[in-house]
């Protein structure tokens, strides 16, 4: 997918392409489990995804990596998907539970190790 460019050369402005009428189009095929009609759907959507998960993580990289792991659980779950007209909430919604489980993970581990270490107090005689 291409930018445009806006028409005043002075603003200096690259705007991305409305991509809502082809979203809807592409995720009509992709609800038939047509893989690269898939993988067109999650290009369309990938900055509102990885957007949402920069939003729950601590740096780019986490937001990319949980962005990734949302991808994977789509391509999965592809027949879940029953309106292709709202394949961009479907993912953004699988993209913020991907993000909210990655959140409890963490801190469920640093509940454990925090455990870990805590020395009960000394027993008085």
């Amino acid at each position: 997918m291409e930018a445009v460019k806006d028409p005043d050369p002075d603003a200096g402005f690259v705007a991305e392409p409305a991509a809502e009428p082809e979203a809807g189009r592409v995720a009509g095929q992709a609800a038939g489990s047509e893989l690269s009609s898939f993988l067109d759907l999650l290009l369309i959507h990938q900055q509102c995804v990885l957007s949402l998960c920069l939003g729950y993580a601590r740096d780019s990289a986490q937001a990319e990596e949980w962005a990734q792991e949302a991808y994977l659980k789509a391509l999965k779950n592809a027949s879940g998907l029953r309106d292709p007209g709202a394949a961009k909430v479907w993912l953004c919604r699988i993209a913020k539970h991907t993000c909210l489980d990655q959140l409890k993970r963490e801190r469920l581990g640093r509940e454990a190790l925090a455990g870990a270490f805590i020395f009960p107090p000394p027993s008085r005689r």
